[in-house]
């Protein structure tokens, strides 16, 4: 579905958004940049420590691009093809969370001008006046973090398949004797589960997505979703809880 957003990019950006989006995990091994830098993993001396897996699926992405029979950017000039791959390896580092905030403040001061402006024209100037990159980071940050915002039977499963994999790494690093980066989730109990989701709706999705909805409107629609959805998470623990007393 297109929305207003459509308007503030071209049909290059449109393009490397795509392209971006489909190559901002490749490979992604389950474990977290934490991890690889704390377990010093080959990626992580690879990369510096710095978005470790971020810079590996950039580095995937333009390896595959390369093969003849994935060289979707044949049919571009020289110039399009190196502001594409400049942008696709910008925006892939950009779901690096931690840029997350600095994105979140980004389109909260844009969101500030935009109403200060009196006409759409305005605000479209101010897209224009160096404010590309951020769009294409943000929509492609939104898409990453837009499973809350999805129908509850996709985002519940999908959430608890991201709890499982967080549970996962906690136990490799007290094997492995590391730092523990997953200290907010150590089981898979309802109780425990609804609390990581609320917080994750609350902190982080929420705020991300407010800000992208000043620009884009239709973006309301998936609010009343997302809130829908932090509800059900609040039932799934008390659900649980009922059952157990139940069976006691």
């Amino acid at each position: 579905r297109q929305t207003s957003l459509r308007q503030h990019v071209n049909d290059l950006d449109v393009l490397t958004i795509l392209i971006s989006a489909l190559c901002h995990d490749l490979e992604h091994p389950g474990l977290t940049n934490a991890y690889q830098v704390n377990s010093g993993s080959d990626l992580a001396m690879r990369y510096n420590d710095k978005s470790v897996l971020e810079n590996h699926h950039a580095h995937i992405g333009s390896l595959l691009m390369r093969k003849p029979e994935m060289a979707i950017l044949s049919g571009l000039t020289h110039d399009e093809c190196s502001k594409v791959r400049k942008a696709m390896i910008n925006i892939i580092l950009h779901t690096d969370m931690s840029y997350h905030q600095d994105i979140v403040s980004r389109l909260h001061q844009y969101s500030l001008s935009q109403s200060d402006t009196s006409s759409l024209s305005s605000a479209n100037s101010a897209i224009e006046n160096g404010n590309e990159a951020l769009l294409c980071e943000s929509i492609v940050h939104l898409g990453d973090l837009s499973n809350p915002l999805m129908k509850w039977e996709v985002s519940r499963q999908w959430g608890l398949r991201v709890i499982d994999e967080f549970v996962a790494q906690s136990k490799l690093e007290k094997e492995m004797n590391l730092k523990e980066s997953m200290s907010f989730i150590q089981d898979t109990k309802p109780e425990s589960i609804s609390k990581v989701q609320i917080s994750f709706i609350d902190y982080v999705v929420k705020p991300l997505w407010k800000n992208a909805a000043i620009i884009a409107p239709e973006i309301e629609q998936r609010l009343a979703v997302l809130d829908d959805n932090r509800t059900r998470w609040t039932e799934y623990s008390k659900n649980a809880q009922h059952e157990n007393e139940e069976k006691m």
